[in-house]
């Protein structure tokens, strides 16, 4: 993995009954959620990790289709 991978934090930002959450995207993202031990990452969380140096990235919401 190159190094501005490493720095990169996706994030995918999605409205569930009414409460805007932040799910990982990627590994880096992943292993953020492991060290606050949540499924998701809090605005607080967010803003320590972009104080840390890293880049924090939305990836757009994308549902899957389903075949009716």
């Amino acid at each position: 993995m190159s190094a501005t991978t490493d720095h990169e934090v996706q994030v995918q930002y999605r409205d569930v009954f009414g409460r805007p959450l932040c799910y990982p995207m990627n590994a880096t993202a992943k292993r953020f959620c492991t060290l606050t031990g949540n499924m998701t990452l809090s605005p607080s969380d967010l803003n320590v990790i972009e104080a840390l140096g890293f880049k924090v990235t939305p990836v757009m919401y994308a549902p899957e289709a389903t075949s009716c």
